[in-house]
């Protein structure tokens, strides 16, 4: 009898330990879902300042890739070291946020419902609605600013 107890207090302490090891490995995940969104965040904003706009309107890229190698100046600036994978998905493949065909943000396409609901930084404070990662959208300027449409980027 004495074994059978053992044996089944093991099984629950197993469960609880994977459980905990699950939402930690989640949590590493969203906090490099938000690094990633900054870096994009932050390449957006460098792609749009070195545009040398003839209408006095700055551009946004029309493709992700063109913040990895942007070509308007004559020589190659890159505003993004690397396409990231969404941690979340684990996929190369992201929502594109696209304001008249252009491209001024990202997002997951993770369906997934987020742990984190408070303690953003101010330019993600419009995360604490959220409902699902692919909510958590990362804009130049911040989302606030900006009438969005959600795209698909394969």
């Amino acid at each position: 009898m004495w074994v059978l107890f053992s044996v089944a207090s093991m099984g629950v302490l197993l469960a609880i330990a994977l459980d905990i090891d699950s939402t930690a490995t989640r949590r590493d995940k969203e906090m490099e879902l938000l690094a990633i969104g900054r870096q994009f965040r932050e390449g957006l904003r460098l792609y749009q300042e070195a545009s040398q706009p003839s209408n006095g309107v700055a551009a946004y890229p029309e493709r992700l890739q063109d913040l990895l190698e942007d070509t308007r100046s004559g020589s190659v600036k890159r505003h993004l070291r690397k396409l990231f994978v969404d941690p979340m998905t684990g996929k190369a493949e992201w929502g594109l946020v696209m304001v008249g065909g252009r491209i001024v943000g990202i997002h997951s396409l993770s369906k997934e419902r987020p742990i984190k609901q408070d303690g953003f930084f101010p330019e993600n404070e419009t995360f604490r609605t959220a409902t699902r990662y692919s909510d958590w959208i990362f804009t130049y300027p911040d989302s606030s600013t900006v009438n969005l449409q959600k795209a698909r980027f394969d």
